[in-house]
């Protein structure tokens, strides 16, 4: 574009610098246009543009000295926020993601006031909505039962990782280190907890990202107890003897290998004795996917002539744990699995080995049969967790005497 007709004179006259930005409409005399628009911000650069029209120069007048203002306050910081800018340079911080992370933690402070114990109560509400199951939801009320004390009134927005930090590297209610494992579970919980208050926006970040993952050390997760073929007779016989009732839930465990909570939930008439099969369906089961177990022929012998009537009966009773309790104590131990934690005082009998059914039961299936595949299947787990944790700890004799001790009762 030609401006060589535009004088000298003509851009004088467009007029000094009155302050550190300046917008100044002229009139000029060339052959195209008839007005100018000079600029000049805050650092003493300046800008020309022309117009042919007096309405169009002003409209790009308007803009520009919003613009100029605009910029004047970002550039006027004062000497704390300067030194912070150097400071982060230095240490290769980029400006932008913090200034932008501190904006969302700043409105989330000034917006939402929810406390921790206000975001926790509707967190748990959902978890109940949601259909969640009562032995979690549980466990994370014994959980942040201890925490909620220590965090009155504090808004979650403001609860730092370090917090965070303390509570899953802590000690337990009575002072004692934390287990890895426990420190897992914790961060899992927490992580939960934080995700739930950022999904509602009442906080702009999960704090538990921000910690090292803590790895649960090698055999911490899960301690393999398994009965001998002798220990389940007498356990069987001991169920049979004092607790008749609770006997098909103690077979089922030993021959089936469902978890606690399934056996729990485990109806009548999910127990296919002509079929020869357990149905665990996916809302009962742990991994939330529905599996079929074998009827093996020592379990088909010990639910023989036992099933009630109504089919929605419950396969573990009402009171089982009692029952649990009193037959447990007749077969030599003492109580120590979830349905029993609290073991009896002053007592010289050993502890239940906790899973020890389950842990049986996959044990025993994998060494009888020798089809790692069909066994994890049937324990509703992979392959590889068989592989890590059950592989060669009984033998095939072992396994085959194992499903015969429900037959010789």
């Amino acid at each position: 574009m030609d401006f060589s007709g535009i004088s000298g004179d003509n851009w004088r006259q467009m007029g000094r610098r009155k302050s550190t930005n300046s917008v100044e409409i002229s009139r000029v005399e060339h052959d195209r246009f008839r007005f100018v628009v000079a600029a000049r911000d805050a650092s003493g650069k300046r800008s020309r543009s022309y117009f042919i029209g007096k309405r169009e120069a002003e409209q790009f007048a308007a803009r520009k000295r919003q613009e100029l203002e605009s910029s004047a306050s970002v550039l006027d910081l004062t000497e704390g926020e300067r030194a912070g800018v150097v400071e982060a340079r230095a240490k290769g911080i980029d400006l932008r993601e913090a200034v932008a992370a501190a904006v969302r933690l700043a409105e989330a402070r000034q917006v939402n006031r929810t406390t921790v114990a206000e975001c926790y109560a509707s967190w748990i509400k959902e978890m109940h909505q949601a259909g969640r199951r009562p032995r979690y939801i549980a466990t994370l009320q014994a959980f942040f039962g201890r925490i909620l004390p220590k965090w009155e009134g504090v808004m979650v927005a403001d609860v730092s990782p370090e917090m965070v930090g303390a509570e899953i590297h802590g000690t337990g209610a009575r002072g004692k280190a934390l287990s890895e494992q426990t420190k897992v579970n914790a961060r899992r919980m927490m992580h939960g907890f934080f995700a739930y208050a950022v999904g509602q926006e009442w906080r702009p970040d999960n704090p538990v990202l921000k910690l090292m993952r803590t790895k649960a050390k090698a055999g911490s997760h899960l301690e393999v107890a398994v009965l001998t073929p002798e220990q389940s007779r007498r356990l069987i016989a001991a169920a049979a003897e004092h607790e008749p009732d609770l006997l098909p839930a103690v077979a089922i465990g030993l021959f089936a290998g469902l978890r606690s909570g399934e056996l729990e939930r485990l109806s009548w008439g999910e127990v296919w004795l002509e079929r020869g099969l357990i149905v665990v369906t996916a809302g009962k089961a742990k991994t939330s996917s529905r599996r079929m177990v074998t009827i093996e022929p020592c379990l088909a012998a010990l639910l023989e002539g036992r099933r009630p009537a109504n089919a929605e009966e419950p396969v573990w009773p009402l009171n089982g744990q009692r029952m649990w309790d009193r037959a447990i104590k007749a077969a030599g131990w003492r109580g120590q699995l979830h349905w029993n934690p609290k073991p009896a005082p002053n007592t010289q009998a050993p502890p239940w080995p906790a899973n020890a059914m389950r842990h049986s039961f996959v044990s025993y299936h994998v060494a009888a049969f020798g089809d790692p595949a069909r066994t994890a299947m049937e324990a509703g787990h992979s392959v590889e967790v068989l592989h890590r944790h059950y592989r060669q700890l009984v033998s095939q004799a072992e396994g085959e005497e194992y499903w015969t001790a429900g037959i010789v009762v």
